[in-house]
């Protein structure tokens, strides 16, 4: 996490509890990542990674 904290310049992260473990976000507020996500295929990253 000290790591991610010094070199990211934007970050949008949900931390929780005492360990900060990462969290989902709610991108309800967030349309640009949210559409982002929507547009990358899966099936196609799980696919390529097998050749």
């Amino acid at each position: 996490m000290d790591i991610l904290n010094a070199a990211a310049h934007e970050k949008v992260m949900n931390q929780k509890g005492r360990s900060k473990e990462l969290s989902p976000l709610d991108l309800t507020n967030e349309p640009e990542i949210s559409a982002l996500l929507n547009a990358v295929d899966l099936e196609d990253l799980s696919a390529d990674g097998q050749n």
